[in-house]
């Protein structure tokens, strides 16, 4: 629940999903989830072969080729029994987020047998949000949009040529563990049905056991979580590709260094940082946050809550944010900043404590927070102390901000198969379009091959050439790294719009 000062909300656009489960008021309801499966087996080449990838964009391809666009969605869930019925054809920074330094090589053969791909999706969020007394409404689900992208690309050819067959596992966000969830999905794509590769419609979540689980299979991810891993596990698990959102430690970097650039963020400020206790998260800020606040002389007061595992830990989460604001106040904190997956989640419960204490701080953002849907949840003088640091105009802003070829593409594709974005919160169907389009150009530049090694030679050898859905200006770089986003800018209020808007270009 919001303060009593905010302006009448419109709808509460949290991202997505998992945060929607937890901007209410702490409600712990629980519900299963639902699996079917529809896949089998998948034949997987052990070499790779290089093609040109399909796409209005150009760029030089490390290892051969040219150019390249392509099409995304999320969840978490409790485990369930799966049915499988075949599909039918038709139609990171270097280092620790590196790939595979090889080229892709020339002359082998096109795979075109069917690619069995595990399809791990979300459910509607509106069902919680309505438990949680939230006002959240979407048209669709990342399930509705996955078996629409699954049967248009049957319909036309297969992705890169190979007919789908989906093995589908699909999250409820009210389930009460996530992390068990995540494990029976694994379970179901690697040992029941030992697809090629996943797609992973992660909302916010990032789940390491999961990722452990596919890596130890040797099955790559194709993931789009707003909110993603730290550098230590982008090494970690090979086969992660975060297709929507850079590592942890990338997006504090920039937000640090962009915020201090603009003057935003100075020597001066003291700076509160609430950080849930996630590995990923304690990681970035000890190796990363706590590091370059100290490189620009910033001062930091750390407060830790508990990493947040199910739906259940709403309430005590929600608290726990809330708890910040008395130590932060009496330390003279003037900025805080959330290292969470849950950003929004903790930007609406921190300052709804503060605000009935008269305590304004304000406040340092990324796209995680879901900056678009703020400006209908408080007040002027509220939002004029809110900022971010941002990869993608979806979550960002709310002005339409030009779209990519891909983003035409994907609503193109959706609209023949009866989806139409009806407001903000639809939009969202750009990150499930974002890593189906990543996928199909990965196969593409590998001729179809589809063992981990092709993919993710395949992957590097994109180089910048993909044009993401999802990503400011389509910008991607997948040159030396797993992380696609490329390019950053700063949003904040503007009165011109009351609505959050870019600040500065993307760069």
């Amino acid at each position: 629940m919001l303060a009593a000062r905010r302006r009448p909300a419109r709808r509460l656009l949290l991202p997505f999903g998992l945060a929607v489960a937890l901007a209410g008021c702490g409600s712990t309801v629980q519900q299963s989830s639902t699996a079917q499966s529809l896949g089998g087996a998948d034949g997987v080449s052990p070499s790779s072969a290089a093609g040109q990838v399909a796409g209005t964009s150009t760029g030089q391809l490390a290892g051969g080729g040219t150019g390249g666009q392509a099409v995304g969605g999320g969840g978490t869930g409790t485990s369930g029994t799966s049915s499988a019925t075949s599909g039918t054809g038709g139609a990171s920074r270097s280092g620790s987020g590196s790939v595979p330094s090889a080229g892709v090589p020339r002359g082998l053969k096109n795979v075109t047998s069917p690619i069995s791909i595990g399809i791990l999706d979300l459910g509607s969020p509106n069902g919680a949000a309505s438990a949680l007394g939230a006002g959240y409404s979407t048209t669709t689900s990342g399930a509705d949009v996955t078996k629409a992208l699954v049967r248009y690309y049957n319909k036309h050819g297969g992705i890169a040529g190979r007919a789908i067959k989906p093995v589908e596992y699909t999250i409820q966000v009210t389930s009460g563990n996530y992390q068990t969830e995540m494990q029976a999905a694994c379970a179901d794509f690697t040992q029941d049905h030992k697809v090629a590769a996943t797609i992973s419609v992660l909302a916010n979540s990032y789940f390491s056991n999961y990722e452990a689980c596919l890596s130890k299979a040797g099955v790559p991810d194709f993931a789009g979580p707003t909110g993603s891993a730290d550098e230590h596990d982008l090494a970690a698990y090979p086969g992660f590709v975060s297709v929507s959102s850079p590592s942890t430690n990338r997006r504090f970097t920039e937000m640090i260094n962009r915020f201090v650039a603009s003057g935003y963020l100075t020597a001066k400020s003291k700076v509160g940082v609430i950080v849930e206790d996630c590995s990923y998260n304690t990681r970035a800020y000890d190796q990363t946050i706590a590091v370059v606040a100290k490189s620009h002389g910033i001062s930091l007061m750390r407060r830790d809550i508990s990493c947040i595992n199910g739906f259940a830990d709403a309430g005590s989460a929600i608290s726990a944010f809330g708890s910040a604001v008395l130590p932060f106040r009496s330390a003279g904190v003037d900025r805080v900043m959330f290292v969470s997956n849950y950003e929004g989640v903790g930007l609406f419960a921190f300052e709804n404590n503060a605000s009935s204490q008269g305590y304004q701080p304000s406040y340092l953002l990324t796209s995680t927070s879901g900056g678009s849907a703020l400006a209908g949840q408080f007040n002027d003088a509220q939002l004029h102390r809110m900022r971010g640091v941002g990869w993608s105009p979806v979550l960002d802003v709310a002005p339409r901000v030009q779209a990519s070829p891909s983003t035409k593409r994907c609503r193109t594709i959706l609209a023949g198969e009866g989806i139409r974005p009806q407001s903000k919160a639809d939009d969202l169907i750009d990150i499930v379009c974002d890593q189906f389009f990543a996928l199909e150009a990965t196969l593409k530049a590998t001729s179809g091959h589809s063992s981990r090694a092709d993919l993710l030679s395949g992957l590097r050898s994109l180089g910048t050439s993909y044009v993401s859905a999802f990503t400011l200006g389509g910008a991607t770089d997948y040159t030396t790294r797993r992380d696609g986003p490329r390019e950053f800018a700063i949003w904040g209020y503007s009165t011109k719009c009351s609505c959050m808007d870019y600040l500065t270009p993307p760069s």
